[in-house]
């Protein structure tokens, strides 16, 4: 299975934890499933597709509801992203897409600067 290791992590983790669902480790986690989705639920079973997708809608869940919670900055940003993305790509989410776009282009506008770069000035950013 390829996805031994997710499925390990929804039984350890699944259900919350004070550090695997901080804001910005749960971002990050969220564009990461849904971009690995594919490869991750290619061949699998109905079983681990179910606990896949409700796994990961209550993460987004979770992440929407403490996003106001989310450090000023590159982390809030990764969040919107997160949140923008889990729109898109789940089946019952358009009722959020348009507020989501919204508030990640508000939130680009405030920490991309007019040379492109990240206000942090951080490269990794």
């Amino acid at each position: 299975m390829r996805a031994r290791w997710i499925d390990e992590w929804i039984n350890l983790q699944g259900g919350w934890h004070p550090v695997g669902w901080r804001s910005d480790i749960l971002s990050r986690r969220i564009i990461c499933w849904l971009s690995q989705a594919p490869f991750v639920l290619q061949d699998s079973d109905g079983k681990f597709y179910r606990r896949f997708i409700r796994s990961l809608s209550r993460q987004v869940r979770y992440l929407r509801k403490t996003l106001n919670e989310s450090r000023d900055g590159w982390p809030k940003l990764q969040a919107l992203i997160a949140l923008t993305f889990a729109t898109l790509c789940l089946q019952g989410q358009s009722g959020t897409c348009a507020p989501m776009r919204d508030a990640l282009i508000e939130e680009l506008r405030s920490q991309i600067l007019p040379d492109g770069g990240h206000i942090s000035r951080n490269p990794v950013r």
